[in-house]
């Protein structure tokens, strides 16, 4: 993650230059591997949730919930006092309830914008798409609400009123303290190193992983 838009990116290194108010002291008494989960998926989680704007008490749906990015939403939303619905897998319930969720829309349902609405008359107050699902997201969105993807390219229009966002995240150091002493849950689903990225980027591919894939140098220990 680099604010240098000059910069062309896609390699991996051992070593990469950041600005000092772009990094904060890993979590206390966790491993590398698991802290290197935390900056990207945590700062588009606080990022979108403070767009979103939401206050205390009320709603939110959040697409890909068992997911890197929807699993640290739904655990600030709830710290944050939001009522949580999470959209995720019957096999991800027990992770999204535990994390905080209240309610649980399947994955798979034909009519996910009518389970949101049944569950909340009305539709949500806000809708945090990671899974890049667009108006049918928006669709469980009460007029004059809120809407916020980080799927580059798939915001919708802003229909019946909806505030629609785009979120882009961007380095915040003091932020990225915040959330490393919260003690946020960290997934990670395997180490490699950085010889078998093409290895990652398969098995990411091929989905159905829990957690995040590390690429380490060395062997990945």
């Amino acid at each position: 993650m680099g604010d240098l838009l000059d910069v062309s990116v896609g390699a991996y290194a051992e070593y990469l230059v950041l600005d000092a108010a772009a990094v904060a002291p890993a979590p206390p008494g966790v491993s590398a591997a698991a802290a290197a989960t935390l900056p990207l998926n945590g700062l588009a989680a606080v990022q979108s949730l403070d767009l979103l704007d939401l206050a205390a008490g009320e709603t939110l749906l959040v697409t890909g919930a068992a997911g890197a990015v929807g699993g640290f939403a739904v655990e600030l939303a709830v710290r944050r006092g939001l009522r949580v619905i999470a959209r995720a897998s019957a096999a991800d319930e027990e992770y999204v309830r535990g994390l905080g969720a209240e309610w649980l829309v399947g994955r798979d349902a034909s009519d996910q914008a009518g389970d949101v609405r049944r569950l909340v008359p009305g539709g949500v107050s806000g809708a945090m798409d990671t899974a890049g699902l667009g108006v049918r997201a928006l669709a469980a969105v009460r007029t004059r609400g809120a809407y916020v993807t980080v799927v580059g390219g798939s915001a919708p229009l802003p229909l019946r009123g909806i505030r629609v966002h785009q979120e882009w995240i961007s380095a915040d150091g003091a932020a990225l303290a915040e959330l490393a002493a919260m003690g946020l849950a960290l997934r990670v689903a395997d180490v490699l190193p950085l010889e078998r990225a093409a290895e990652a980027h398969d098995r990411l591919a091929a989905g159905g992983i829990r957690g995040r894939l590390v690429l380490a140098p060395g062997d990945g220990a």
